[in-house]
């Protein structure tokens, strides 16, 4: 199954004010590095990522490209 993520949904991996909802994303984050699913990101959602102030998001960047 193929799944496109945007840029709001990776911004929960690092959303201290919605807890929950950033357990759910990095839960849902964990299962994604398992390879069940194709994951797609657009290039303008790379330039998003690549450019913003979530210093967690960007980490998370780093260790789901490698």
């Amino acid at each position: 199954m193929k799944v496109y993520l945007d840029t709001s949904v990776i911004s929960y991996l690092d959303q201290k004010d919605a807890p929950e909802r950033m357990k759910e994303t990095q839960d849902m984050w964990e299962f994604f590095k398992k390879g069940q699913y194709e994951v797609y990101i657009s290039d303008v959602v790379v330039y998003e990522i690549k450019n913003a102030a979530w210093k967690n998001v960007k980490f998370y960047w780093i260790i789901w490209t490698r």
